[in-house]
């Protein structure tokens, strides 16, 4: 049965006695704790056992899940992190709050994986997890991405990766009406390294449609200031976001009013790259 998904689905009551579903769950439970191939198996399956009737199992995992959670192996805390969102959506919001919110954060601050997949993992799943909290918590939690960004900035991995898997989740986490997203997504455009600066550029549109007037308004003026910047990797960030802002806004608001001047001033820049970004936003 190691490593394959199990399902547990409803089936039949036998007479007068426990489902065929009921004995599985109950040896799941009772599996060897004291066995680390075990564990793994328990991490590994638990959103599959959870699919038939969630909020009824949940009550009797979570004690399992809490000890996984602190695991001192490696291996089971990252096969959580890389499912957190996944058993998130499957339980009742209030529960998946209350019971995922604490782990959430254990997990996105585990440093005891020299590799950070366990980071890049809970990254992974952040806006899955996320969209089932409330907006307080949601707050909470992408401060605490915020701080994890902030903590790896260099540009080797697994650094480079957690700042990636961030900036490809700004669209998404744009639905949210997140504090501070503008903010983090204009930060993650000026990134050191090319893939994330890209990642975030391309986000950047759908981010400041999505953010309130105000937010807009200041993010805008931001970015506008970076087509006059004399380092020409600022120049090409921005007509790299500009085209983004052009795709969404169609040329038809504000967001596309401000920066088609820019973009036309800078197809006479001097570095062809930038030159070429520019007509390409102009031209989308």
């Amino acid at each position: 049965m190691y490593g394959r998904l199990v399902t547990f689905k409803p089936t039949s009551q036998q007479k007068n006695g426990p489902t065929q579903d009921d004995v599985l769950f109950a040896a799941f439970c009772n599996v060897d704790m004291e066995v680390d191939a075990c564990r793994q198996l328990l991490a590994y399956n638990l959103p599959g056992v959870l699919l038939g009737s969630p909020d009824t199992r949940w009550a009797k995992i979570k004690p399992i899940y809490d000890k996984l959670v602190l695991d001192y192996a490696a291996n089971v805390r990252r096969t959580l992190a890389c499912s957190i969102g996944a058993i998130a959506s499957l339980l009742n919001p209030s529960i998946a709050e209350k019971d995922l919110f604490s782990p959430f954060l254990t997990l996105l601050n585990d440093e005891d994986d020299e590799y950070g997949t366990i980071r890049l993992g809970t990254v992974r799943q952040s806006y899955t997890f996320m969209k089932t909290l409330s907006s307080v918590k949601r707050s909470v939690a992408f401060e605490s991405l915020i701080k994890l960004r902030k903590s790896c900035m260099s540009a080797l991995t697994p650094a480079r990766d957690i700042r990636m898997a961030i900036a490809t989740q700004l669209e998404l986490l744009a639905e949210l009406k997140l504090p501070m997203l503008v903010d983090e997504t204009l930060t993650l455009c000026q990134d050191d390294v090319h893939v994330v600066r890209l990642a975030a550029c391309h986000a950047l549109g759908k981010v400041l449609m999505a953010a309130s007037a105000m937010e807009q308004f200041q993010g805008l003026n931001l970015l506008c200031t970076w087509a006059g910047d004399s380092n020409y990797c600022t120049r090409l960030n921005f007509a790299n976001a500009a085209l983004s802002c052009m795709q969404v806004a169609n040329g038809k608001t504000t967001l596309g009013g401000k920066l088609v001047p820019l973009l036309k001033a800078l197809k006479t820049d001097r570095v062809i790259s930038v030159k070429l970004a520019a007509e390409r936003a102009l031209n989308d």
